[in-house]
């Protein structure tokens, strides 16, 4: 949650410095270029936090308000029309506008340039997902300092636990299903699969970043100390 916090706040800092430019010069591909690598970050540590979905994750329906899928650009479109700035204008903003699928659309297939609505735009699209991105970090660092051990604690441990093996086997299942084989199940051999990230050209990495995040809470490393 800090990784995805600290790479969302890149984010923002990289798309503000993109729009503040001028358009048509060497400067403006470079910071366009730095803006799709912040975007990149951003969406590995996101890609590898909600591998599991728990927590503030789900309390904050996070997946949904940063993360919606498919991407509808006529509603990207309208929203950059109407012009939404701060957190309570972007709350009357539906979620297939914003959050990471919509500004990958803004920084790969619509590219924006530097000073227009879609930049200005596609900035307040950043700030929203940092400011969620702070918000589920804080929520986690606060449930950090459960002490899971003590009496009173001992049932939300319990529940807990096996909220997060229940979530563990649900997010192995929607990197099977969702993320590979129902994009590719519905081309059906006639055209290309929509898988996610493909704007980007960043599915396999965004695959191997849930994997990671997967891999990363179960496997015990070499050195560990198995508990007596």
């Amino acid at each position: 949650a800090q990784a995805f916090d600290r790479s969302a706040q890149a984010l923002t800092n990289a798309m503000a410095a993109m729009c503040s430019g001028n358009a048509d010069t060497n400067a403006s591909k470079a910071a366009l270029e730095s803006a799709r690598n912040a975007w990149l970050d951003a969406t590995r540590a996101w890609e590898e936090l909600s591998a599991i979905a728990i927590g503030p994750v789900i309390a904050r329906r996070t997946q949904r308000a940063i993360d919606f899928a498919p991407t509808r650009p006529a509603l990207i479109e309208k929203a950059i029309q109407a012009q939404p700035q701060g957190a309570q204008a972007f709350e009357r903003i539906g979620t297939p506008a914003k959050g990471l699928p919509a500004l990958e659309w803004l920084l790969w297939t619509r590219p924006m340039q530097p000073g227009t609505a879609a930049c200005g735009y596609a900035h307040e699209v950043a700030l929203d997902i940092a400011r969620e991105a702070a918000a589920v970090a804080a929520e986690f660092a606060r449930a950090a300092q459960t002490d899971w051990g003590a009496e009173e604690q001992q049932e939300a441990s319990i529940q807990a636990m096996s909220e997060f093996v229940n979530q563990w086997v649900g997010g192995m299942e929607r990197l099977r299903w969702a993320h590979m084989e129902k994009p590719l199940r519905a081309a059906q051999g006639s055209k290309a699969p929509e898988y996610p990230r493909s704007a980007s050209q960043s599915t396999l990495a965004a695959w191997a970043a849930t994997w990671q995040g997967l891999r990363s809470v179960t496997v015990q490393s070499a050195s560990a100390t198995a508990p007596a």
